[in-house]
Formats: C-alpha cells, sequence, structure tokens
C-alpha cells in the first residue's frame, strides 16, 4: 500500500511533533536540536559549503515537525558535498567542469581529500579496537583474530559508498524525479 501523501499542514500542526518520530523513541525538540546541532564543519571549510551544510542542518531540524523533509535534508548534504569537492578542487587548479558525482567523489577519493583522519568518528578508533581486543582476551579467546591492517581511507571510502547508494546516478536507475549532490564534513582543505 502506498504512502499517503504529506499536505500541506494547518497553521496549528505546523508546530506539532511528527508522529513518525516515536520510531524512534521520545525525542524532544530540544533534544532533537541538541542532535541537529552537533554537527559541524571546521573553520576553513568555504562559506558556499557551510551555506549548504546549514540548509541541510535547519531542514534536519524542521523535519521534526514533518517527518519528510528528511529527504530534502539528505539531498541538500548531497549538495553541500558537490560543492566542497568543486571547491577543494579550485584550489588544486583542476577543472570540474561537466564532472558528474560519481566522478568528483572518485578523484577525492584519488586524490587523498578524504581521509579517515578528517573525520571525528575514526579519531579513536585505534583505541576501541584495543579495548575490543581486550575483551576478546577477557572472554577467553587466546588469540587476536587477524583483519589486516586498516588503510588511511576505509571509512572515506565507505562513506563515498554510501553516498554513491542515495546518489543521483541510483536514483535515475529507479526513474525518480531527484536531483542531487554529496556530503563532505571529512573534506581535507589543506594542500
Amino acid at each position: 500500500m502506498p504512502d499517503e501523501i504529506d499536505r500541506l499542514k494547518s497553521l496549528v500542526e505546523a508546530v506539532e511533533r511528527d508522529e513518525r518520530w516515536r520510531a524512534f523513541g521520545n525525542r524532544s525538540l530540544e533534544q532533537h536540536h541538541g542532535l541537529v546541532a552537533g554537527y559541524s564543519l571546521h573553520d576553513n571549510v568555504p562559506y558556499t559549503v557551510v551555506q549548504h551544510f546549514e540548509n541541510a542542518k535547519n531542514t534536519w531540524l524542521y523535519a521534526f515537525f514533518s517527518y519528510r523533509l528528511l529527504h530534502v535534508a539528505l539531498m541538500q548534504l548531497h549538495v553541500a558535498g558537490e560543492v566542497a569537492m568543486k571547491e577543494r578542487a579550485k584550489c588544486d587548479g583542476i577543472s570540474t567542469k561537466g564532472k558528474a558525482l560519481n566522478e568528483l567523489l572518485n578523484l577525492a577519493i584519488e586524490r587523498r581529500w578524504l581521509l579517515d583522519v578528517n573525520f571525528e568518528v575514526t579519531a579513536e578508533r585505534s583505541k576501541r579496537e584495543a579495548e575490543h581486543l581486550e575483551m576478546l582476551h577477557f572472554m577467553g579467546v587466546e588469540h587476536e583474530p587477524f583483519v589486516g591492517p586498516l588503510h588511511e581511507q576505509d571509512y572515506a571510502k565507505g562513506l563515498v559508498a554510501a553516498f554513491r547508494w542515495t546518489s543521483p546516478a541510483f536514483v535515475d536507475k529507479f526513474q525518480l524525479p531527484v536531483r542531487s549532490c554529496s556530503n563532505a564534513s571529512g573534506l581535507s582543505w589543506s594542500r
């Protein structure tokens, strides 16, 4: 059964929490705002990228009242990412004219603009892995399972794969009317 269309809400309904958030717990507007406010870009990111990123955050905030605005927020993150990669390419004197999102993502990985060390989420990865191994020893595992060395772009490549999954090329395969680009909060702006 297809979902119903989310029509324009009345003025009274416009400031009420969308009930679909209940699937994620009983989060208040204050908690939702705190979650959204926790994401930021560093000071060296160009204004054009920051503005698209802040647009995405505001849309995510207002999704509290209209859940489907999350789709709009995601598209805006894609736009921020595309602009970020184009701005970074410009810093290196690389023309991006006519380059599709997939080519920009490949360029970002190839030129090492996306490195795991630029993402906060990977900052304490080695500490967490050591704690995990300690827990395995505590549980009686006598040898360390070999998973191989971590590459400096493992997280970044996974992130790029996720963005490709939600990119226009993927959406176009299903002939859906969506156009967007990619997020790049971990994009390196240093030369």
